[in-house]
């Protein structure tokens, strides 16, 4: 696990599938807006895409900060709360 996961700290790639991502973004705008015909283009998918992981790395990573500051082997339920519930 640690190989695959120091791998994956020196790639560079987006590491959740296109399609997948691109079929959530258009989910969630079908859901939400209300109008008609809305479309996205592929560059503005996927710079939502590198915003949203680049996002969710960083709040993983204060996590796992959280968690060893706590004596934790693995990140908690709580180490999230606590992580959304301070500022800054």
């Amino acid at each position: 696990a640690l190989k695959e996961i120091m791998a994956f700290q020196k790639s560079t790639q987006l590491l959740i599938p296109f399609a997948l991502f691109a079929h959530l973004v258009k989910e969630v705008t079908h859901n939400t807006l209300v109008i008609e015909g809305f479309r996205w283009q592929r560059a503005a998918v996927e710079y939502l895409q590198k915003a949203s992981e680049g996002f969710l790395v960083n709040v993983f990573d204060s996590m796992n900060l959280l968690a060893i500051h706590a004596w934790h082997v693995t990140v908690m339920q709580k180490d999230m709360q606590l992580l959304f519930r301070t500022p800054g």
